[in-house]
């Protein structure tokens, strides 16, 4: 018997460039079904629930991971915040003869900007060996929306090192997870 693993195209995405006519904005739930020549089912996956939209797809940051069979897994997050983190080194310039009160004495160099992210999710306990996949993955990449004109892409995010909950006595059945990320490239900066 051949053993090979297969990938099914299973994201709305994936499955509005197939089935153009199917409002998706509109489904609630869905399963996709694979049949052989002979109409026989041959698998099927879980039930997917489309989020009823509590959160604006403003606020929603998807990331992509690579998983423990080498395979990519994605997962929705909720932003909780956001911030702009730089760095930099000064040096000081020698004064000039005559002073210049416009020319500075103190400057910026070697300037690096970033966004870093803090962002949250409900989870049950189930998912959680799932879950630990994602916070030991080499590559994470952040879902991003194309803007003007550019096609939407996947952006090379850094999880940043964390311990996680994975087990707890009180309320058991239901965790909240916060993971940190910041871009993997930081903003570019006009050099002097």
């Amino acid at each position: 018997m051949d053993q090979t693993v297969q990938y099914i195209p299973i994201g709305p995405k994936n499955l509005a460039n197939i089935y153009p006519s199917v409002p998706w904005k509109d489904v609630e739930e869905y399963y996709v079904e694979v049949t052989n020549l002979e109409s026989a089912v041959v698998a099927t996956t879980p039930h997917y629930f489309i989020e009823d939209g509590a959160a604006s797809e403003d606020e929603t940051y998807r990331l992509h991971f690579l998983n423990g069979l080498g395979a990519i897994d994605a997962i929705s997050f909720i932003q909780a915040e956001e911030n702009y983190e730089v760095k930099s080194s000064s040096w000081q310039k020698p004064l000039s003869v005559p002073l210049v009160k416009s020319d500075g004495g103190m400057n910026r160099f070697g300037v690096q900007a970033n966004e870093t992210y803090k962002v949250t999710s409900v989870f049950s306990e189930d998912v959680i060996k799932w879950l630990k996949e994602l916070f030991r993955s080499p590559s994470v990449w952040l879902e991003w929306k194309g803007t003007q004109g550019q096609p939407d892409d996947y952006l090379p995010v850094l999880l940043k090192d964390a311990t996680y909950n994975t087990l707890k006595t009180e309320d058991r059945y239901v965790y909240l997870l916060t993971v940190e990320f910041q871009l993997s490239n930081t903003d570019i900066t006009i050099r002097n």
